[in-house]
């Protein structure tokens, strides 16, 4: 998983609003603040992939694995904090049976090998590999079997890229989340 991590605090006016209204909104309208944030910050990461020079093809299977999460850390020693994620390789990971089966049976029809670019290899275009070796095979030197190559990072960089270029937008949206969420629950409680 590749992504990024910050910690948000708000403006003094908005976090007396959010004091007022008691803990229950608070959280709903910060909850809804940082996923109208994270959002951004997924679009601008899905418009950078599309200004690398990789590939239609790999371009498009990346979109894919751009996802956004927004939960309580369940282990280590942020364990119960709310934690954001967005970037590559983040989200939900589920398959229904079908989808697996499905995939299993393309991968089945093909000719070649590889499994394409997807949530699970994302990190070797985002990062890059050194040069790679089959485990099996003939015996060279300190390295087993035959190579299969080295990946240069064709997204180096897009996740710097697209915070930089959506930080404040991101911001923007969380701001009017966070009050929209507040006038509403003001009402409701009324």
């Amino acid at each position: 998983m590749i992504g990024l991590s910050a910690t948000i605090t708000g403006d003094k006016q908005l976090d007396r609003k959010l004091s007022e209204l008691g803990n229950k909104s608070a959280r709903k309208a910060m909850r809804a603040g940082v996923n109208a944030g994270l959002a951004k910050i997924a679009m601008a990461v899905r418009a950078a992939i599309n200004a690398t020079s990789a590939s239609t093809e790999m371009k498009a299977e990346a979109r894919k694995t751009i996802g956004k999460r927004f939960a309580k850390a369940k282990a280590g020693v942020s364990r119960g904090e709310m934690q954001a994620k967005v970037g590559f390789g983040v989200g939900k990971k589920r398959q229904t049976k079908e989808q697996s089966e499905a995939q299993k049976q393309a991968r089945r029809s093909q000719k070649k090998k590889g499994v394409g670019v997807g949530v699970a290899n994302i990190h070797w275009f985002v990062l890059g590999t050194a040069e790679r070796h089959l485990k099996r095979g003939s015996v060279r030197g300190p390295k087993v079997g035959h190579p299969t190559g080295k990946i240069t990072p064709p997204f180096a960089g897009v996740m710097r890229a697209a915070v930089a270029a959506s930080e404040a937008a991101a911001l923007e949206a969380a701001r009017e989340k966070v009050q929209q969420v507040i006038v509403r629950e003001a009402q409701r409680k009324g």
